[in-house]
């Protein structure tokens, strides 16, 4: 499977999320709990993964890779508006815990996706991405279903 540099960069920092580097115990082996999955090759055996699944199914993953690699997205459910790749382990794990928690927010989270990216096209397509652009990013969340921003809001509040 070939992926794009970002695609494989937001590969490699999922599978450092799920598989980090552990502190061991004086009991534990350090070569067994230091191992990442970078050092282990975990994205490299998902990309050979990839290529046996159907291709909607490995659409999709990379579909969500690219979302991994977009500030815009990353900012609707981090603080931060960086790619994963760039965010530490701590705020992976955060963004890991937090997507755990959403309760079933997949249809309202794709309706509002697809109203951010129809936004962003209508802000292209009339040129004026450099005037509204910034507004645009600072306030994303504008618009957004009330069912939607309440089931994030709860979803943070029980992560406080």
């Amino acid at each position: 499977m070939n992926l794009t540099h970002r695609e494989t960069e937001a590969l490699d920092a999922l599978c450092d999320t799920f598989v980090p580097s552990l502190a061991f115990e004086k009991d534990e082996d350090p070569a067994l709990f230091s191992m990442s999955a970078a050092d282990l090759g975990v994205s490299g055996r998902v990309m050979q993964a990839l290529d046996m699944i159907e291709a909607a199914k490995r659409d999709s993953f990379r579909f969500f890779l690219r979302l991994l690699g977009n500030p815009l997205f990353m900012a609707s459910v981090s603080r931060s508006a960086s790619r994963f790749s760039q965010l530490s382990q701590a705020q992976r794990e955060r963004v890991k815990q937090y997507s755990e928690r959403a309760p079933l927010l997949d249809e309202l989270r794709d309706r509002d996706h697809k109203r951010l990216q129809a936004q962003l096209l209508a802000m292209l397509r009339a040129k004026e991405a450099k005037k509204r652009l910034p507004d645009f990013v600072e306030h994303f969340d504008r618009g957004r279903e009330p069912p939607y921003d309440a089931a994030i809001e709860a979803a943070m509040a029980r992560k406080t």
